[in-house]
């Protein structure tokens, strides 16, 4: 049976007895956006942390770099990847491999990954070619936009897979699935779990508003909108072309006043769209090396 809404805020709240981001984490994202950082700084930091280390060191000698030799200094490594890369890594990673979560046959969390990746990927092509500054924010906003559905699956799964059979049975989206069955929505979680955590601001937004029109939204920045609608139409695209598993089968329309604001033209989704399962199979190598 359903949990009432009471009950399963309740159970978010438990939330806080999930590991935090380790200190090692939170001391990298803070350097990783210094612009005085060090690659060295950076490198010492992040000996001190053995998993961390290893998928640093297993991407860089990944098929997605195609390196001549190996690679086995982090701070080489380093030169290699470059911060934003590892700021992708260490953040997303992190998050996703806190939760320490085993598949289960309604909810597959490679496939959920891959949407995450998939998301993230189409999420900075749009924005690279819209000039977007830092691009690497649609990328980070589109691989967490969906974390609490994660969390959902670690505080309630009978609920969670309540969600997706009836999102399959009556072919609609998660989010209304959770609404028809009682529950505050992934979105809601998501967002009180990235403030517990101390995610960017354009982050926590972006889990808590990717299925709302923010465009009047006077409590968001308008420098953050343009991420925002970006990760939607990545989220959406991603649904479309059936990369990964979100949590239901739907292929939502794109929101026209989205493209309209955006200045995207059907040519420009087209090409994009064409262009993700070459990409998809390029980041198969950063898929396999930051596997949680």
């Amino acid at each position: 049976m359903v949990q009432s809404a009471r009950t399963i805020t309740f159970h978010v709240e438990k939330l806080r007895d999930i590991p935090t981001l380790s200190i090692v984490v939170t001391k990298l994202m803070d350097m990783v956006n210094d612009p005085n950082t060090s690659a060295n700084q950076i490198a010492e930091v992040l000996k001190k942390d053995q998993v961390l280390t290893a998928k640093v060191l297993r991407l860089v000698n990944s098929a997605f770099y195609n390196l001549s030799t190996e690679v086995t200094d982090v701070t080489k490594a380093l030169g290699f990847l470059g911060f934003n890369t590892i700021s992708v890594l260490v953040l997303g990673t992190s998050v996703f491999s806190s939760f320490d979560l085993k598949a289960a046959p309604y909810f597959k969390v490679s496939e959920f990954w891959k949407h995450s990746l998939c998301t993230a990927v189409a999420g900075e092509l749009i924005a690279t070619r819209l000039k977007v500054s830092r691009p690497q924010d649609a990328f980070t906003c589109g691989l967490l936009h969906d974390v609490g559905k994660i969390a959902l699956f670690k505080v309630a799964q009978d609920d969670l897979k309540e969600v997706v059979e009836l999102a399959r049975n009556e072919n609609i989206s998660f989010l209304e699935a959770e609404t028809a069955l009682g529950l505050p929505g992934h979105t809601v979680i998501g967002e009180r779990l990235a403030e517990q955590w101390k995610l960017p601001v354009v982050i926590r937004k972006t889990i808590r508003f990717h299925h709302r029109d923010v465009t009047e939204m006077e409590s968001i920045y308008p420098q953050m909108k343009p991420t925002i609608m970006i990760a939607t139409i990545a989220d959406i695209m991603s649904k479309r072309l059936s990369l990964g598993f979100s949590g239901d089968e739907t292929k939502p329309e794109y929101p026209a006043n989205y493209l309209q604001q955006l200045n995207i033209s059907t040519d420009l989704l087209t090409s994009i769209e064409a262009k993700m399962p070459e990409e998809m199979e390029r980041v198969g190598a950063f898929l396999a090396a930051t596997r949680v």
